[in-house]
């Protein structure tokens, strides 16, 4: 209910993006209500964020790669085209993918070998393939598992959407 006692719907938009993340309360005509972070021009020359302006997505990064929309296969082909370690092929080829999943995608695809993009046998491309394709549609579906990664003490270390394999006991998944 509004101040002038409407029933109004507001939208709360988290845009996880590293140091530019952002939290923003929105109404149901898209105007930016207020922000946690709060961007004016002199800030960016890109996208303001600001009480009353209209609500605009981030940019999309350029150069890579949207996994929802295209196909699989040409983001395994992407990456292996690199010489460098998959996990950063992946980061600099995908839009929206964490450091945290890209290594949970090379750990799935490689076993913990240490391999480079480009020395990618055709099992691990396939290993690859298919675990882009179950993350597509997990996102698809938004069907994640939220995942908090504890240290031996208990002391939470990193979060995530999905189970996360990669860190074999040094740190402890809970779902």
């Amino acid at each position: 209910v509004n101040e002038l006692g409407d029933l109004v719907e507001l939208t709360l938009v988290l845009e996880i993006m590293g140091r530019h993340s952002n939290i923003i309360l929105v109404d149901q005509n898209g105007k930016i209500i207020d922000a946690i972070k709060r961007i004016d021009a002199e800030m960016s020359s890109v996208r303001q964020v600001l009480p009353g302006m209209t609500y605009q997505m981030p940019p999309p990064q350029p150069d890579k790669l949207d996994l929802l929309s295209g196909s699989v296969s040409q983001v395994v082909e992407r990456v292996a085209a690199g010489g460098r370690e998959i996990s950063k092929a992946l980061l600099s080829a995908v839009q929206g993918m964490s450091p945290l999943t890209c290594r949970e995608a090379e750990n799935y695809a490689v076993r913990a070998e240490n391999v480079l993009a480009g020395e990618m046998n055709e099992q691990q491309k396939n290993r690859l393939e298919e675990w882009l394709s179950m993350l597509k549609l997990r996102l698809r579906e938004f069907s994640g598992v939220p995942t908090i990664l504890l240290e031996p003490s208990k002391k939470p270390r990193d979060f995530s959407f999905l189970p996360v394999h990669q860190f074999r006991g040094a740190l402890v998944s809970r779902e």
